[in-house]
């Protein structure tokens, strides 16, 4: 039964899952970094989508996880230059963040996907 959360607008969402990191007290550092790289990945599925929004339900499939973290592991999310140049694979840390990110995303209790156990695949870097 749905509760109204798969209906919200994932940004809504996101803004959420990040206001409950500040209530439990985790770092601003934490909370910055997440907040990086779920706007990462709700642009990139935007972009995929071709619409300027989509619901927090939709952001949260296991196959539009699955082209993030691909796109980022290949360097097509990066938003600014490194020393190997704009189009250099992800490092291995940062994609071990993102999908941390993601899983932690997934595990908030307003999260469409809460209760599943749907997680993104292993980052190969």
């Amino acid at each position: 039964m749905s509760t109204g959360e798969d209906r919200k607008p994932a940004h809504d969402a996101i803004n959420a899952f990040i206001r409950h990191l500040a209530d439990r007290q985790l770092s601003i550092t934490t909370r910055r970094i997440r907040r990086h790289y779920l706007d990462e990945y709700l642009l990139h599925a935007r972009q995929a989508a071709g619409t300027a929004e989509i619901t927090a339900a939709e952001l949260m499939t296991p196959a539009r996880a699955a082209a993030w973290l691909r796109d980022a592991a290949n360097g097509k999310t990066r938003t600014r230059n490194t020393l190997s140049g704009p189009d250099a694979a992800a490092y291995s840390n940062s994609m071990r963040v993102r999908i941390d990110s993601y899983n932690a995303f997934a595990d908030f209790p307003a999260c469409p996907i809460a209760t599943t156990a749907s997680r993104p695949p292993a980052a190969t870097t």
